[in-house]
């Protein structure tokens, strides 16, 4: 799929719009839900929200992104703690509400699984959230994070 990626890009000049990557892969004989999927960590959502660097590429993303509870739960705090109301967050997040998929106890244990060989970089227990749903669904994290 990554080489389908890269081979649009070259022949257009500019990053392929994810449809039209997942449009010859299964037209050149790929099954459709094997087809890519992104999770969007909670600095990507952030990114797209306040149209931070970066935003273009998540908004680009979302068509085809999916993200972790837990990762909405941080962007939600990170609103609601310098002053948001409740409303207001409410209204900003509502885009990422359909794209959401519950942490459940598998998610739980693949993720705290992944304490200790993500202490060094000191990943938060959003960032394992995310990581382990990437890891089960066989899919991308894109981050606005640059360690």
């Amino acid at each position: 799929m990554w080489e389908i990626a890269d081979e649009l890009s070259r022949r257009i000049g500019a990053r392929a719009p994810l449809r039209d990557v997942v449009e010859v892969y299964i037209a050149s004989g790929g099954e459709q839900n094997t087809a890519m999927t992104i999770v969007l960590d909670s600095s990507a959502m952030l990114a797209y929200l306040f149209e931070e660097t970066g935003w273009q590429v998540v908004q680009d993303a979302m068509a085809d992104a999916i993200v972790c509870s837990v990762d909405l739960a941080e962007v939600v705090g990170k609103l609601v703690d310098p002053g948001y109301d409740a409303s207001e967050t409410r209204q900003l997040v509502s885009g990422f509400v359909a794209l959401t998929v519950p942490h459940a106890f598998g998610d739980a244990f693949s993720a705290g699984s992944l304490l200790a060989p993500t202490r060094q970089p000191g990943l938060s227990l959003g960032d394992r959230c995310c990581l382990a749903l990437a890891m089960d669904r066989q899919a991308r994290v894109l981050t606005a994070d640059r360690a």
